[in-house]
């Protein structure tokens, strides 16, 4: 059992495997789609960063994400939030 709230954060992202279900990501994907979203998109929580990859596909939207997790081999660039967004 998890000591703080950091260590349960860290548990549960090591026990997700760094993904969320497939009808979460849809549910966003119809979401953003139907709402006609632009701009910057932040997915907190990214993981594996399956979502982002989805969001890069629609035109206007420029995705970025953070996790609490080390940064898995995907391309995704790691940087710093240095700003509010």
């Amino acid at each position: 059992m998890a000591k703080d709230l950091a260590q349960f954060r860290v548990l549960a992202a090591n026990l997700s495997g760094g993904t969320s279900n497939s009808e979460i990501k849809q549910m966003v994907m119809e979401i953003v789609t139907a709402q006609r979203i632009k701009g910057r998109v932040l997915d907190f929580g990214a993981g594996k960063g399956e979502l982002i990859k989805l969001l890069s596909r629609i035109d206007g939207i420029d995705p970025h994400g953070v996790d609490i997790m080390k940064r898995p081999e995907t391309g995704i660039q790691r940087g710093k939030c240095r700003r509010r967004l």
